[in-house]
């Protein structure tokens, strides 16, 4: 821990600048055994790692245009870094963690959208690992149904825990994907979570197909235990409270999710998630500020 911590003052150091105000958090990176450290380069990369060796990944120091694709390795540590996907992106997936063996711990990482184009954010397939992220943001995600479905997050592949304390996601489609799942989920921990949706709304049924999407997906077939600690869901001014997390209270189905009469709380009582998502803005703001993840990240010097 104390050599990354040397690793990001240094850098910080060679850039002349001071480093932004970032939220506190509480998930330590795993300990490292003789990590390998690994340079990322500036476009998409595919970064295959031995699933017994530990290791240190280094984004590099300007915006990562490319899928960043991470298959294998035991634990892996990234610190800060900036990542958007440009439209001939085959992968379409900003973040994809894959086959590692142990924790993968995200820090400080944001995954914006200059080009405006069509991508999942954060992508996990891991189902033998613990996938820690902590202080991330992700700013102006689009999608469509007929299209690219992008999402915040979403571990269709399976993670044995999956740990969030820190996460601001601003999307035009979907948010936290946990239904169709094609792994097993063992437990997630939501906290210091807010989501909102942004750009018109779009009912159309056309080549696209509308933008319509929900900030937290869920469905009857999770089995994974999930606490819910400060999440906030935030819906455009189109759609109403009832409309922003699935099942909608007002589905036939039996895991629909409940509305508090204030139309102010979101509770899931027939699903395995304990706690719950209250709608609108933290009253702080964003729990991870525009400024405070990204290239000029660094980690919290009191762990």
């Amino acid at each position: 821990m104390l050599f990354l911590l040397a690793m990001a003052a240094a850098v910080w150091s060679s850039m002349g600048a001071s480093p932004p105000p970032h939220p506190g958090g509480n998930l330590e990176p795993p300990a490292l055994s003789k990590p390998e450290t690994i340079r990322l380069g500036s476009g998409r990369t595919v970064t295959k790692m031995d699933p017994a060796r530990d290791y240190i990944i280094q984004f590099p120091p300007e915006r990562k245009m490319g899928a960043t694709v991470l298959m294998g390795g035991h634990n892996v540590v990234i610190m800060g870094g900036q990542i958007s996907v440009p439209s001939d992106d085959k992968t379409r997936r900003a973040l994809f963690i894959k086959g590692a063996t142990g924790t993968v711990h995200v820090e400080g990482v944001l995954v914006d959208n200059p080009q405006n184009t069509e991508f999942d954010a954060i992508v996990v397939a891991a189902p033998d690992a613990t996938v820690q992220l902590q202080n991330i943001r992700v700013e102006g995600l689009r999608g469509f149904q007929n299209s690219w479905h992008a999402d915040i997050l979403q571990p269709w592949g399976g993670v044995r825990s999956l740990r969030i304390n820190g996460l601001t996601g601003i999307t035009g489609y979907q948010g936290i994907q946990l239904s169709s799942l094609k792994g097993q989920i063992k437990d997630i921990s939501l906290r210091r979570v807010n989501l909102r949706s942004t750009d018109p709304q779009i009912w159309s049924s056309g080549a696209n197909g509308g933008n319509g999407g929900y900030l937290f997906w869920a469905d009857c077939t999770l089995t994974a235990q999930v606490s819910l600690d400060q999440v906030y869901l935030s819906p455009r001014q189109e759609r109403r409270a009832d409309q922003v997390a699935w099942p909608t209270p007002s589905t036939k189905s039996k895991c629909a999710s409940k509305l508090s009469r204030s139309d102010s709380v979101i509770t899931f009582p027939a699903l395995p998630i304990k706690g719950e998502m209250h709608i609108g803005v933290p009253p702080q703001g964003d729990f991870v500020p525009a400024g405070s993840a990204g290239l000029r990240y660094r980690p919290s010097p009191k762990r």
